[in-house]
């Protein structure tokens, strides 16, 4: 997830801008094409980003894996932390949690987006708008 530090006011938000930097990363994987090493894609909510392994680790002619490609899952993950840094703000970080721990709570994104329980979530608590707009499913 895509987090926003506000030193000044010692707040933290979770930041919606997953589409805009789906969209950049969208641009490189149609430039590289299959030698492309990391995928991204979207996730349920606005702040979130799921980033993949451009290709099955291991994947040889047998459709198996081997123990040996188990040291190649580390190396991954850390070029893809390092790929999506790189677009981020300077006060903005990746964090890597089932959940943001202030999710629901007043403010707790940014930009500010209010529940609406007439809207498809239906929630007091969850703001449709912090719902990953650019993919039907999630809505």
């Amino acid at each position: 997830m895509i987090v926003k530090f506000d030193d000044e006011n010692k707040r933290t938000q979770v930041s919606l801008r997953a589409e805009d930097l789906l969209n950049i990363m969208d641009i490189r994987e149609e430039e590289e094409g299959e030698k492309r090493s990391v995928l991204w894609r979207p996730e349920f909510a606005a702040y979130m980003i799921e980033g993949t392994p451009g290709s099955p680790y291991g994947d040889n002619m047998h459709g198996q894996g081997l123990l040996s490609n188990f040291n190649q899952v580390e190396p991954n993950m850390r070029l893809r932390r390092a790929e999506m840094k790189q677009l981020l703000d300077a006060n903005e970080c990746l964090l890597t949690l089932t959940s943001f721990p202030r999710l629901g709570c007043p403010n707790f994104s940014y930009p500010l987006r209010e529940p609406n329980v007439k809207g498809v979530s239906g929630s007091i608590f969850f703001p449709d708008d912090a719902i990953y707009g650019g993919h039907p499913r999630f809505k």
